[in-house]
């Protein structure tokens, strides 16, 4: 849907931006709803998180050493439904966390 994934560009140049300048290290995690099977749903947040990563990387190629993409199904969902509508939307996402750097 346009009205919610327009701004990801911007977003994933803002984080491109901040990671250089900071000098981060990240772990690109995605998510599923509950819908579906598990290992579906594990492939398919590996996926998510590892396309943000590639694009990431488009953004600031010196990002792609100090990035990784990690796929968790639907282990950490925040609404959990399984009615696979938007009322679960917020389950499927990919999040971003500073790690150290190996």
């Amino acid at each position: 849907d346009p009205k919610i994934s327009g701004a990801y560009g911007m977003w994933l140049r803002q984080i491109a931006r901040e990671a250089m300048a900071a000098k981060s290290c990240i772990a690109i995690v995605g998510h599923t709803s509950r819908s579906g099977p598990g290992p579906i749903n594990d492939a398919l947040s590996l996926k998510r998180a590892q396309y943000v990563r590639q694009r990431l990387a488009a953004e600031a190629p010196e990002l792609a050493g100090r990035t990784r993409a990690e796929g968790m199904g639907f282990r950490q969902n925040i609404v959990g439904s399984g009615s696979d509508d938007s009322f679960d939307v917020l389950d499927r996402r990919v999040e971003f966390k500073i790690v150290p750097c190996a």
